[in-house]
């Protein structure tokens, strides 16, 4: 089908009446709030669209289900023809063809209108990310050929879209959301340019666990380009290397769940320590820990390491709960104390396999040897205090605490330090973090390879950057997680080496164990009890 095709269809259907109703007429630029009065435009052809320009056609045609899910081909084909024919009569379009910009223009009306972005309830603006960060995003995917409407910091349909073509045009997972990752994604391709990389590294991370600083300097020092996808939950990358389907050249994967991906025969591939001379920086407690997860730290590489505990604003706390104990889980389980914190939020971290184990070990048993009946006793209190607490994921919980809407959580050490500071300059209360006297678990990130990588020793060369103690002092910086390297210490300030939160002291690390495999049918009640909890 050819531009002339279209071009002769479209020209039956016209531009916008007078008579048209004020929602269907908006060709909206995302930011403004009038309706674009375009009646009486002169309207130039489609013959000048861009491939990117028709990419985000093909996207909007798909999203108001004018064509199937799938990715764009870029192509005037019959379908896209016909769809767009569709999209023009819908709206009553009236006179000649419209011009690429218009026809963009109308689409991202349609779905405004569609996906409810005028009421804030679309999908799309479950952004992560400020109104400066949205707008950096929008001149840099302008500056890769994307159409994210204007640079103002608004993020509309326009802006969803060009996010969803470059997360698509980059293999990336497409959900049009501008989180932080997605952000350092799109702004390192920009810097990148035209510039062909030697290599292309494709790596999974949960979000918030790399700097991205890192990731730059490396692609500066190497001209290698790295592509970073994240995950929200720990148990994806297991099922991705179990299933041998992670198209990626570097995982981050849970050391507590390590154990099951190495049953796995050919999942990860064995790590060549020759290659990443930065090894003989790894901190030798870090791998006495480790070993017990991967024997003989073969196949994985400690990254990071960290604790589960509790994440508090004081002050509100002390105004609904002025009794709760602050250093134990009977602040969220007990509903002597739970139901009157709810008034203020209460988040549990949707990651069963990190929060369940405190709670084993608050109801009196031994997370490291786990049992049906310890279950049992964590289902009967979680059953008390399920009207109170809400399940949330990563990103919710973090930007929960630090902007007030919650007072009490379970989460990670480095999530609730991050919401912490966070919080001083927001000025939305005191956030402390507390490991539980009950005790809690001991965690560890581990770099591994999948089998399946492409490029394997362009992988060996990304850990041993991050490897540096430079590298790794500054990460942890950022990043308020401690690092495996030896080096970095001397790197690192005296407020964070002295910060309980971060570098727990002696007794308190005393109160911490690594959490060995789980059995099977452990596993799937573990998961049976989160799943009741959340549904309430």
């Amino acid at each position: 089908m050819t531009r002339a095709t279209l071009l002769a269809g479209a020209a039956l259907l016209g531009i916008f009446t007078a008579t048209a109703t004020p929602a269907l007429a908006q060709g909206i630029i995302p930011g403004r709030s009038q309706a674009e009065d375009l009646s009486g435009t002169s309207l130039a052809s489609l013959g000048n669209i861009t491939p990117q320009e028709l990419a985000t056609v093909q996207r909007l045609l798909t999203r108001l289900a004018y064509l199937p899910p799938g990715n764009p081909n870029r192509t005037l084909d019959a379908a896209t023809v016909g769809a767009i024919a569709n999209h023009l009569a819908a709206v009553n379009w009236q006179g000649a063809s419209p011009s690429p910009e218009q026809l963009l223009r109308s689409l991202f009306g349609a779905v405004w209108v569609k996906e409810g972005w005028s009421t804030g309830s679309a999908p799309g603006q479950q952004i992560m990310v400020g109104k400066d960060e949205v707008r950096q995003a929008q001149d840099a995917l302008k500056s890769l050929g994307g159409a994210p409407g204007p640079v103002d910091g608004i993020f509309g349909p326009a802006t969803l879209a060009a996010v969803e073509g470059f997360q698509a045009e980059n293999g990336i997972k497409v959900t049009g959301l501008l989180t932080p990752t997605m952000l350092h994604n799109i702004l390192r391709a920009a810097q990148f340019g035209s510039k062909q990389p030697v290599a292309t590294l494709r790596i999974l991370t949960a979000e918030g666990i790399v700097d991205p600083a890192a990731l730059a300097g490396f692609e500066q020092s190497t001209s290698m380009r790295v592509i970073q996808d994240t995950y929200t939950s720990s148990s994806e990358t297991k099922a991705l290397l179990m299933a041998g389907t992670a198209a990626y050249d570097l995982m981050v994967q849970a050391g507590a769940e390590m154990r099951q991906v190495l049953e796995k025969e050919d999942a990860v591939t064995k790590i060549d320590r020759l290659k990443i001379p930065n090894t003989l920086r790894l901190d030798t407690a870090a791998q006495m820990y480790t070993e017990a997860l991967d024997p003989l730290n073969a196949h994985s590489i400690p990254y990071l390491w960290g604790t589960v505990g509790l994440g508090v604003n004081k002050e509100k706390v002390m105004s609904v709960a002025p009794d709760a104990p602050m250093n134990s889980m009977a602040l969220l389980l007990d509903p002597k104390y739970a139901a009157p914190l709810a008034s203020c939020g209460i988040a549990l971290i949707d990651e069963p396999i990190d929060v369940i184990p405190s709670i084993v070990s608050y109801v009196g048993g031994d997370f490291r040897n786990v049992g049906i009946t310890d279950l049992e006793a964590v289902d009967a209190t979680l059953s008390q205090i399920k009207d109170y607490v809400q399940v949330v994921s990563k990103a919710q919980y973090v930007d929960g605490l630090a902007n007030g809407r919650y007072c009490a959580s379970i989460g990670f050490s480095g999530d609730v330090l991050t919401a912490r500071e966070e919080a001083k300059v927001k000025q939305t209360g005191t956030i402390a973090y507390t490991v539980p006297k009950e005790g809690s678990e001991l965690w560890f990130q581990l770099f591994v390879i999948p089998k399946n990588a492409k490029n394997q020793d362009a992988a060996h060369t990304l850990i041993d950057w991050f490897l540096k103690p430079e590298v790794a002092a500054a990460g942890t910086k950022a990043l308020l997680y401690a690092n495996t390297v030896w080096g970095s210490g001397p790197l690192l300030e005296a407020k964070l080496l002295d910060d309980p939160g971060l570098y727990p002291p002696r007794e308190i690390m005393s109160k911490l164990s690594i959490q060995p495999p789980l059995s099977a049918d452990v596993e799937a009640e573990l998961n049976r009890i989160w799943s009741k909890l959340k549904k309430g």
